[in-house]
């Protein structure tokens, strides 16, 4: 092979690598899980967070 065939091949190879790349990246979470992970903050580590202060609150 000469060597302009060997350089669209390897243009083509670094295309691939960067859409498998950017297929591979990592995504957030969607958005159920986010209302679940506001639920659980507001519901649970919320009133966790006010006890604890409120508690504190008491020795001073």
């Amino acid at each position: 092979m000469n060597d302009e065939t060997n350089k669209e091949i390897l243009k083509e190879l670094r295309i691939l690598n960067e859409k498998i790349d950017h297929l591979s990246a990592t995504k957030g979470l969607s958005t159920p899980y986010k209302f679940l992970a506001v639920f659980i903050g507001f519901a649970v580590i919320g009133p966790i967070v006010a006890v604890i202060l409120s508690v504190l609150l008491k020795l001073f």
